[in-house]
């Protein structure tokens, strides 16, 4: 079963993650090579001697119940994007805040 992300998590971080599962799976970690066989799609594919960012970085995604790298770190982006207020606008002049919809005054039908 997927895991939950971290709260907060950063695509840095996950990335960072998948770089020291790369690492301990070339040094021959024996929980490190039973994480990449458990969530690694092929992971008869994944030479440990050799294996490639790419690679941790799937197994890293799927870990987390996306079907790959891209999804993941799309995902993080969107929802950074997301967290954030949107940026108040101020006025130079007046340093208040602008109205992005200007008022006019009632007309009396006079020009």
């Amino acid at each position: 079963m997927p895991s939950s992300l971290p709260d907060s998590p950063s695509v840095d971080k996950l990335r960072e993650q998948a770089r020291q599962l790369q690492r301990r799976v070339r040094a021959a970690d024996p929980d490190a090579l039973g994480f990449l066989t458990q969530w690694h799609p092929r992971p008869d594919r994944a030479a440990p001697d050799s294996l490639a960012l790419h690679d941790a970085q799937l197994a890293v995604a799927r870990r987390y119940g996306f079907a790959g790298w891209p999804a993941l770190v799309g995902y993080v982006e969107t929802a950074r994007a997301l967290s954030r207020d949107p940026p108040s606008t101020t006025s130079a002049h007046t340093n208040q805040p602008t109205n992005s919809v200007e008022t006019k005054e009632p007309s009396n039908g006079q020009a």
